[in-house]
């Protein structure tokens, strides 16, 4: 059965209505899945940067949203599994980020040069969810099941970039090549530990100056330690 579209007026009420007419609205509107799944992830976005992750309740997550508790908790059924599921949307976002590179890139360009950007525009790029990302390391020290789920997390995104080279070598098999045979001579438990190292002195910090000032600096290292990677 189709679902029936009511229009209520809220002209008389002030502007703290909309959030109300908003919801009663969203009720009247089918939507999939995995649209409520999105809304639910960016209502917790917007509460865990406001409130913090360890301060964050289910009910400030379904206050957040259009759907009802039940309509929440379908889907996810703590906090726990909303910020994890946040994590994973983090590394489509680089996957993203590098496929943005691959096509603007030539098919003879430096690998180390497209690797180098990558890295400083992971560190200085402006998205949420690197605070989150904060957060969610932080409750390593708290919660050994963290620490499992960033190795996961690690573990399983360089197959997956991999496999992403693999299939763009129809487009440009020649610089899918050289990033595939990069990936195979990074050290990437220990990159992986020096880009997080700064990407939390980044943003952790009110100055954000002390970074940015030495971007070029750390664009220099990057490079440079790419070059000696290939070079073995």
């Amino acid at each position: 059965m189709q679902a029936v579209r009511v229009d209520i007026r809220f002209d008389a009420y002030d502007n703290e209505s909309g959030n109300a007419k908003a919801k009663i609205m969203a009720k009247f509107q089918r939507k999939t899945a995995e649209e409520r799944k999105d809304e639910i992830r960016r209502g917790a976005v917007q509460t865990f940067l406001k409130k913090g992750y360890r301060n964050t309740t289910m009910e400030d997550i379904v206050a957040s949203t259009t759907l009802s508790k039940g309509g929440v908790y379908r889907y996810f059924k703590s906090t726990k599994e909303i910020m994890l599921s946040l994590m994973h949307e983090g590394n489509i976002l680089s996957r993203e980020r590098l496929r943005v590179l691959f096509d603007k890139a030539e098919e003879n360009a430096d690998v180390c040069a497209l690797f180098s950007q990558a890295v400083i525009e992971k560190l200085f790029a402006e998205n949420p969810l690197k605070r989150l990302y904060l957060m969610f390391v932080t409750e390593i020290v708290y919660d050994a099941e963290f620490e499992k789920e960033w190795q996961k997390l690690n573990a399983d995104f360089y197959p997956i970039l991999r496999a992403d080279f693999l299939e763009w070598k129809n487009e440009k098999p020649d610089l899918a090549d050289a990033f595939l045979n990069l990936l195979e001579k990074l050290d990437l438990d220990f990159l992986g530990a020096l880009v997080n190292a700064l990407l939390m002195q980044y943003e952790l910090f009110s100055d954000k100056r002390v970074l940015r000032s030495k971007k070029d600096f750390l664009y220099g290292i990057f490079y440079d330690y790419c070059k000696d990677r290939i070079k073995r």
